[in-house]
């Protein structure tokens, strides 16, 4: 069984034992064929606590799981998602495949460099085709995935080119998506790989009764039924938000008279925002720096800040904004990271990515820190910053324009992006900028599309 991740352990999934039976009833069907079930809603109506579910109740019944947890900062980042599931079974199982499917998922996920040309999509698809095959072999399979709408292109046309084929193998997917029609929106296009067999929950607001146990669970406290209505009415049945307006009544002290609003802004936004702002200006900016990440540590956010105290981002600790462990960080909700992103100011942002484009080491995510905004992409109104920077097309950087042409080749939008050409300089040392012809991009774009066959 994959390892599960250590913020979740111990949850309790209270007041959704209608969500929890689909789960049961879904781990069970697998024992016979694949099935898939995706619980969608609202941000913070508890998707993650019964998706973490999975874990125990898979165990139980002897299956194997594998999970990744996406975050919106990893969205452009190829094949992050694939390589955080298949990360514990890597060493056992690549072994196992044809030496041309072995290299190409090697390379796909960065455990070896490319030898002569790149392998095309296909070739790491129809290998991660294969080791879900292997993998099935001894056990069930689950196939968990927190986030679905995070999932990077890369590795959501990969997985879901090899669901379309696993055929009655015993390979299923548990999956979280955050959308209030969770119909609109299927990257891993279950509905053609499990026709039949797919079940889509919508997870509505938690009652009085749950989030009374929520609340005593989490901050041990027991509410007057006064104050416990009225969070339960403002929050809509929203546990996250519940738990913050909560956390909010308790430090404000004293009773809720009839007709007195609760302490708090009235929305979730302003609610985040006005816990942000209780918290020192230094811990504010190592935050941003953080929720500019992928993948944040204690040490790259440090080291971006250039030297400032740690213990401020101890207090964001305390304040339950974050969560560190083994110098990793993540915040204890998305909304917090995006809150702290969002009331930045531009000019803050901008200094933030060029901060971090010289401490990350990724020449991927390099490129992102270092793209202009949307509107200016290319920087054709002037300014002369990185996004114009390309490659000069001479036969010394030939190994660089075939990283280039497909290091991104999962997502169309970064083809012709300037992020794309960038990342070539920066990993390759290239400077001289002349940007390639217009036909070769489009050549190698058309070349690039995966087989839908």
């Amino acid at each position: 069984m994959g390892a599960i991740p250590s913020d979740i352990i111990g949850r309790s999934a209270i007041g959704r034992s209608a969500e929890l039976d689909a789960l049961d009833a879904s781990l069970d069907q697998l024992e016979h064929n694949g099935v898939a079930v995706v619980f969608a809603g609202q941000a913070g109506i508890g998707k993650t606590t019964v998706w973490a579910q999975v874990f125990e109740r898979a165990a139980q019944r002897g299956l194997r799981v594998l999970s990744c947890r996406t975050a919106e900062a990893e969205a452009k980042l190829a094949f992050a998602s694939l390589a955080d599931l298949l990360e514990p079974v890597a060493d056992s199982i690549l072994p196992l495949l044809p030496e041309p499917q072995r290299t190409a998922l090697d390379v796909a996920l960065l455990r070896t460099s490319p030898r002569g040309a790149l392998p095309s999509a296909r070739a790491v698809a129809m290998a991660v085709l294969a080791a879900l095959r292997l993998l099935a072999l001894t056990s069930p399979l689950v196939l968990a995935v927190d986030d679905l709408q995070w999932l990077d292109r890369a590795s959501a046309e990969t997985i879901a080119f090899a669901l379309r084929r696993v055929g009655n193998w015993r390979v299923g997917v548990v999956a979280t998506l955050r959308a209030q029609d969770h119909a609109a929106y299927d990257p891993l296009r279950l509905d053609a790989a499990f026709t039949g067999r797919i079940k889509r929950v919508q997870l509505g607001p938690l009652s009085l009764s749950a989030l009374h146990h929520v609340i005593r669970s989490h901050l041990g406290h027991v509410l007057p039924r006064p104050a416990l209505r009225r969070i339960t009415e403002d929050s809509g049945g929203n546990p996250f938000f519940a738990l913050e307006l909560a956390r909010a009544f308790i430090e404000a002290g004293g009773p809720l008279r009839p007709g007195d609003p609760l302490p708090l802004p009235e929305t979730l936004s302003g609610l985040v925002s006005h816990r942000l702002e209780r918290l020192p200006a230094q811990a504010r900016e190592l935050l941003l720096i953080a929720a500019a990440m992928a993948a944040p540590t204690v040490d790259l956010v440090r080291e971006a800040a250039g030297g400032l105290d740690e213990r401020s981002l101890r207090r964001a600790e305390q304040a339950r904004v974050i969560e560190i462990s083994e110098r990793h960080i993540r915040f204890t909700h998305p909304l917090l990271a995006s809150s702290v992103y969002s009331s930045a100011s531009p000019q803050m942002r901008r200094e933030t990515h060029r901060r971090l484009a010289a401490v990350i080491a990724s020449p991927e995510e390099r490129a992102r820190h270092l793209a202009p905004p949307r509107a200016t992409t290319c920087a054709r109104a002037g300014g002369g910053g990185p996004a114009q920077r390309s490659i000069s097309f001479t036969p010394a950087t030939a190994l660089t324009r075939a990283y280039c042409s497909r290091a991104f080749w999962p997502s169309r939008r970064w083809v012709r992006s300037a992020p794309r050409r960038y990342i070539c300089s920066a990993r390759f040392g290239v400077t001289r900028t002349a940007s390639p012809p217009r036909s070769h991009i489009w050549r190698k774009r058309s070349s690039m599309q995966m087989d839908r066959a």
